[in-house]
Order: structure tokens, then sequence, then C-alpha cells
């Protein structure tokens, strides 16, 4: 995304003459704060009176599901005026900012829909919850003009435009019909545009995968392994840098329900038997995440879709479907962040490596982690060591990722100094169920796993 103090991407002339001066990007970020600030505190959507009308039930599962998304996008805003990249759960600011929109204006809307079908709600509500939708609406259109995917889209465009190299201008083209594209992302309950524009993310880093690899230092090459005088140049001068940059920042706003649902449809058009049934993996991830967001639902997306590729045989498909495979999931943490990769793993991974090491144990093995921890497994099998110690390490992931979910919620004031001990904390937790882990093969390769998703 373009830099937070000034230098924002030209929209037109009177929005470049507003953005170059200092401090504007940040200034418009604050009125945001405040605007989301006021709804959460005087919105007469959320009186007791509405809340009432509609049943408990529905009021917590509709408009409380509105604020929660209002709190999750003022927390995000929060974390990013205080130069912060991720905000509770370390889940990305910007992705927190419009995950947090989307929520809110979906369960404003949906509200409206049901209560002029039961006819449930007075006249004074209906208009509150309508009032609330269009200033949910207002502080989308506010976010988008600081940190969405047209400006960040358009700030990439200028700067390769800017830097004089040859062999960029299919690039250029790409990410200008992207920008274009992404105009017509609403947030609203049908976003056609925004599962478009994840497509043309996913096409976008499949041309330029040698730039994408070469940043990630588990994928790069050495360096007398990379051809082409093209590539060299765009190496210099940093191309790398900006592709990847404005690939995070678009799939931050289209987040992971429009990323999923686009994968899924790429899936369905390879007509292998072992693709389609990841698609419908990719289509329950999209689902979850679309109803209940990143936040409620992250871990347990990356979790269906883990299990949705490691079921079906992938050895058999195209190389191009392969890497996407490879791929998705990796855009999918990016948008749910890190505690939601360290929950997935103590609830489901390590859980799972107990009935495979007690495969060909006595009777009486315990059947996951949990028991083993919740029993004090005591006896002298085989899997004893590895279900006490699985228990331990799963204890120490939960407490991780207990601490980044708590990261700039101690106080008032969200501020580098709370996410370092919260980040501090997070890693010596995670040390710990590595040293825990020392001895146990199964356990240490999906530590290790782990700790690169997080990475």
């Amino acid at each position: 995304m373009p830099p937070r103090a000034a230098n924002a991407p030209p929209q037109n002339d009177t929005k470049v003459a507003a953005h170059v001066e200092g401090g504007c990007h940040t200034g418009a970020m604050q009125r945001l704060e405040g605007a989301l600030r006021e709804l959460l505190d005087e919105s007469a959507a959320f009186r007791n009176d509405i809340a009432a009308d509609l049943g408990k039930h529905t009021f917590g599962r509709q408009v409380g599901f509105s604020r929660e998304g209002l709190q999750l996008a003022h927390d995000g805003v929060r974390a990013w005026v205080r130069h912060s990249d991720v905000t509770q759960g370390c889940i990305p600011t910007v992705c927190a900012i419009f995950d947090g929109l989307r929520i809110a204006r979906r369960g404003a809307a949906l509200t409206l829909i049901e209560s002029q079908d039961a006819t449930v709600l007075t006249a004074t509500g209906m208009e509150a919850l309508k009032e609330l939708s269009q200033q949910v609406a207002t502080c989308i259109s506010m976010a988008q003009s600081e940190v969405g995917a047209v400006t960040s889209l358009t700030h990439a465009v200028d700067t390769l435009k800017a830097s004089g190299l040859e062999g960029v201008g299919s690039m250029v083209e790409t990410l200008e019909s992207a920008a274009k594209k992404a105009v017509g992302i609403t947030h609203d309950l049908k976003d056609d545009s925004a599962i478009a524009v994840a497509g043309r993310m996913r096409r976008l880093e499949v041309e330029v995968r040698p730039l994408v690899d070469a940043m990630d230092p588990l994928l790069s090459k050495p360096w007398d392994k990379v051809e082409g005088e093209i590539l060299w140049e765009t190496r210099m001068v940093n191309v790398g840098d900006i592709v990847t940059e404005v690939l995070r920042d678009v799939r931050a706003e289209v987040s992971g329900w429009a990323i999923c649902a686009d994968v899924a449809a790429e899936l369905r058009r390879c007509m292998d038997p072992a693709a389609v049934s990841v698609a419908a993996g990719f289509d329950t991830a999209s689902n979850m995440l679309r109803d209940e967001g990143v936040q409620k639902r992250g871990a347990e997306s990356l979790h269906v879709i883990r299990q949705a590729i490691s079921s079906s045989d992938a050895s058999s498909l195209p190389e191009a479907t392969q890497l996407l495979l490879r791929d998705a999931p990796r855009w999918l943490r990016e948008c749910v962040g890190a505690a939601a990769v360290l929950c997935e793993a103590a609830a489901h991974r390590i859980p799972a490596v107990i009935p495979v090491c007690a495969s060909a144990n006595e009777k009486g093995a315990p059947a996951d982690a949990a028991a083993a921890n919740r029993d004090g497994f005591k006896k002298d099998t085989a899997a004893a060591p590895v279900a006490v110690c699985a228990a331990k390490v799963q204890k120490s992931l939960e407490a991780a990722a207990q601490h980044l979910a708590s990261m700039g919620s101690q106080s008032q004031s969200y501020d580098q100094q709370s996410r370092s001990i919260c980040t501090a904390a997070a890693a010596a937790e995670f040390r710990r169920a590595v040293l825990l882990a020392r001895g146990q093969d199964s356990l240490q390769r999906i530590l290790n796993e782990v700790d690169k998703d997080v990475a």
C-alpha cells in the first residue's frame, strides 16, 4: 500500500493536491477511526428496544454480528493509525478493516431483509437499521479511498510506469485492468467483483511467479540459477517487492472468502475428480468466512482446506493446479493471521498425531492429546510418550494463540510496546512447544511447518 504520510496515488487533480500533503493519509484514517467509534457508541440500531423487538437470539445473530464487525474494523483502523501491520490475532490491519466492515454491512442487510418479511420491527427500528447500513457503506468508501485495492493497484501502476523499465508493460496492463474491476467491490451480500479481483490476482501471480517466488526465502533460487536480463533488471529495482505488496494488499480487501471462492471455481474448471473434490473444501471455507468472517472462522477454514487437499490424490493433476494447491493455503493464511494458524494446529494437527503413532500400540493408548492430558496417561506403551508430549505441545500452542489474540486489547491505547509484549509471550510459548517436542519426529515436523506458516 502507499506510504502513510504522503505520496498517495493520484486519483484526480483535486485529490492529488490533498494527498501529497504530509499526514493527510493518516488524518483520513483517524477520521475513519472516529466514525467507527461513534457508530459503536451511538448507533440507534444497537438500542435495547430493537433487541426486544427482534428477540435476543436474532439480535445477537444479526445486529450483534454487525457490532462485532464494526469492532473488528475499528481495531484494525486503530492499529493502522498507530503504525502496526496487524491487529488482534495477528490479522493484517487492512484485512481486519474490510472484513469487519463487510460483516457489519452483512448483518445489517440480513436484519433488514428478515424484518421486512416478518414485520417484527417498528418504523423507527427499520429506519435505525437503514441508517446503520448507509453509515457502514460510507465507512467502506472512506477505507477504500485510503487503503483499498484500487488505491494499492493504482500506486503500483504509477510506480512501475515511473521506473522506466522495459518488459513490464503486460504487468502494468494487468494491474490497470484489475483496478478497473476493483472499483466495483461493494462488500455487500453479493459481491462478484471481489471474487473477480481475487481471480485477477491469482492469474497475475502465475504470470510473475519467478518474481514472487524470489521474495520467498523458502522458494527462491540461487542467483546463478536465474536467467533472463529482464528478470535481473526488475530484481534490481525491487519490482518483486512491488508485486508482492500489491498482491497482499488487494487480497486483504477482497478477503479470504473471495479468495477461496475463486480458487474453488478454478479447480472445478480442471474437470479432474480430485480437483473437484478439493474445490468442495474451498467452497465450504468460503461460505464459513463469508458468513462469519476471518476472526471467528479463520482457523476452521484453514483446517477444512488442509483436509480437502490432504485427502485427495493431487499427483495426477496438472502442474499449474498443483501449484495452485500449494499457494492458495498461503493466501488464506495471510488473511486470517498467525493466531488462526496456531489455533488450527493445536485443535487439529497435533491431536491427529496420536492415532497415527498409536496404530501399532497396546490397548489403552489415548485417542488424542486431550485425552492424554485429561487422564494423565501413564501406561508403559509406545504411544504414551507421544500422547503426553502432544498434550503439552497443544497447550503451549493454545497459549501462544491466546497471546496473539489479545494483542491490542490490554489497554485502550494500541502501541508497539503492547504488541511486542504479546508477540514475545507467544514466541516464548512456541519455543516451549519446540522444546517439548524434542525426540518426537511427528510433532517436530508439524511445528516446523507451523513455524514456516506464521513466518
